[in-house]
């Protein structure tokens, strides 16, 4: 989980044998309108390998283009060397690199998102996946870049290959792997709906228009295992916030529906970490603490 920071946690257990520079990737996010710029999924490919080409003999791991699971374009990523591992700055370069991909079909107006995000790139720019040489009992999982979201299953096999070789281990009978999957309300017929809705009338109320969450589908979520606080916690979970308005209509609701469900007031509730609050203080006084006043 030190991302960036591998190296520098890897020789706090004494292991100095690789050195994490790093890369800054921007990625810009299209509206689902924007489906034309590629007539066909082979054109998306065509032009993904293209550009990927261009970048990896002068970036390396940098161009790109595909479409989301969920319909959006997404442009990107961009490939710039910083000395800061903490850089975040999304720069004019890093947008007009990613929208380059696009043969000029998009432009500023069309993106919807942007990210920026830093690779824990090793100088071999390989996985670093062993038992450490230096330290005995420490295991190093570094230097993880594309396709490390896609390879984290092998990469998880393989370290337990790895401690298979020092210690037994025994498989827990108890564990269950299974995880069951949320209702996605936009993914039913409306039929399957109808019936949904008979059940729980909860996910008959939209909550995000853009992207046609329900309150049944955030409640879910917060009864979830591991209880979201937050709301970028639920747009994670539900993507209710991840549409158009970038939650320009939901989020107070959001946050509403957050506050009732854990008991607490408004100006407690994060976008984000602690401290990130998006309202701050009460700036009315409630009809009942008017009429208080006046008695």
């Amino acid at each position: 989980c030190a991302g960036v920071y591998s190296d520098e946690i890897s020789a706090l257990a004494g292991d100095k044998c690789f050195t994490i520079h790093p890369r800054k990737g921007v990625i810009a996010i299209l509206d689902k309108n924007k489906k034309h710029i590629f007539n066909s999924v082979a054109e998306v490919i065509n032009a993904k390998s293209l550009a990927s080409k261009e970048a990896s003999s002068a970036d390396s791991k940098g161009g790109g283009m595909c479409y989301t699971v969920e319909g959006n374009f997404l442009l990107g990523p961009s490939a710039t060397e910083v000395t800061d591992k903490e850089d975040l700055e999304t720069t004019p370069q890093d947008l007009d690199y990613a929208l380059g991909r696009s043969k000029g079909d998009a432009g500023y107006g069309e993106i919807i998102r942007f990210f920026a995000g830093v690779r824990a790139s090793d100088y071999k720019e390989d996985f670093i996946i062993e038992a450490s040489p230096v330290t005995e009992g420490f295991i190093n999982c570094a230097g993880i870049q594309s396709p490390g979201l896609a390879a984290a299953p092998a990469i998880a096999r393989m370290v337990v290959g790895i401690v298979k070789e020092k210690i037994k281990l025994t498989a827990s009978a108890a564990f269950n792997p299974i995880r069951k999957e949320p209702v996605k309300f936009r993914k039913l017929s409306r039929a399957e709906q109808d019936d949904l809705i008979k059940k729980d009338p909860r996910y008959g109320k939209i909550i995000c228009r853009c992207e046609t969450i329900t309150e049944g589908e955030i409640l879910e979520a917060i009864a979830g295992p591991i209880v979201p606080t937050s709301i970028d916690a639920i747009k994670r979970r539900t993507r209710a916030g991840m549409g158009r308005c970038q939650g320009g209509f939901c989020q107070p609701r959001v946050l509403e529906i957050l506050a009732r469900e854990l008991g607490r007031e408004w100006i407690e509730i994060n976008l984000r970490e602690n401290g990130t609050n998006i309202l701050i203080k009460n700036n009315r006084q409630s009809r009942k603490e008017a009429a208080n006043e006046n008695d």
